[in-house]
Order: structure tokens, then C-alpha cells, then sequence
């Protein structure tokens, strides 16, 4: 059997295309369902959808035989025996500023 631990929200939504390209089917009947523990086209492989920061602890402590998380995740985490197999180049993040107009705001570009 292998587990794949999976992040609810957009790490789930971006990977499921990623893993239907492969064949790995997850039925909308159980992805619409309140389980956690998710049944597949294939019989010996299954998902488990956590919390985005248990990820990283469900494949180290052997719970989930890979996982898909985001890289923020993993450096905060650290590499406490896991590393990282491939950047699916998903879920971009953003970083977005505002300030009122009686702030000002000082920026230094560094290398």
C-alpha cells in the first residue's frame, strides 16, 4: 500500500490534475466526503489529507510513504531526514504589501 499525505486547500486542488496525469484517480464522491483517508482508481494506494505542517511529520514518523507540501513547509520543518524529490511548481505564493498614506515604507533590494 502506498500513502500519499496530501495539504487540504491549494496544494490539493493543484496536485490532483498533476496526479490524474499519471492515472491516480480520486473519485468526487470521496474528495466531497468529510474522510480524511481517501480511496483511489488504484487498490494499492490511498491519500490522506492533513494539515499542511503534519505533512512533513506523517512521512518522517512513516505514516505517509511520500507527501506533497509546499516548500515553506519544508524549510520550516527542516530536513530532519526528509528531503525534497522534485518542485511540482505549484501553488506560487505571493508577497503583497500596503501602507496607509501617512507611512512611509523603506525597502532595500538585496542580492
Amino acid at each position: 500500500m502506498l500513502t500519499i499525505a496530501l495539504s487540504k486547500g491549494r496544494i490539493l486542488e493543484q496536485t490532483l490534475p498533476l496526479l490524474e496525469k499519471i492515472g491516480l484517480k480520486i473519485a468526487d464522491k470521496e474528495l466531497n466526503s468529510r474522510k480524511l483517508i481517501l480511496d483511489t482508481n488504484l487498490n494499492d494506494v490511498r491519500i490522506i489529507i492533513i494539515r499542511a505542517i503534519d505533512v512533513p511529520v506523517f512521512v518522517q514518523h512513516g505514516t505517509a510513504d511520500i507527501g506533497i507540501a509546499g516548500k515553506d513547509v519544508l524549510l520550516e520543518y527542516g530536513t530532519n531526514g526528509l528531503f525534497e524529490l522534485l518542485d511540482l511548481g505549484i501553488a506560487k505564493c505571493r508577497l503583497l504589501g500596503s501602507q496607509n498614506d501617512m507611512a512611509t515604507i523603506r525597502l532595500s533590494k538585496t542580492a
